[in-house]
């Protein structure tokens, strides 16, 4: 809890990751996710893995690569 705040009675009662997976999929089917760094795809892709779910396939793209690429000076 102390890396990220979020404790057992913030989450009780809410929708698992698999409650709200379906409707999440449903929206980035067809869009690019934008992320900034790895954590976000390697956390979804783990959610997935954790409870028996194909690996999200969406188009990602990182936007630090993204920046590294359109200024390779900075």
């Amino acid at each position: 809890m102390a890396s990220h705040g979020i404790s057992e009675s913030t989450v009780r009662g809410k929708p698992s990751f698999l409650g709200v997976w379906q409707k999440v999929a449903e929206l980035i089917s067809a869009a690019t996710v934008i992320h900034h760094g790895s954590f976000d795809r390697t956390a979804v892709s783990g959610a997935c893995r954790s409870v028996g779910l194909a690996v999200d396939q969406s188009a990602w793209l990182d936007s630090t690569k993204a920046q590294c690429r359109a200024n390779p000076f900075d």
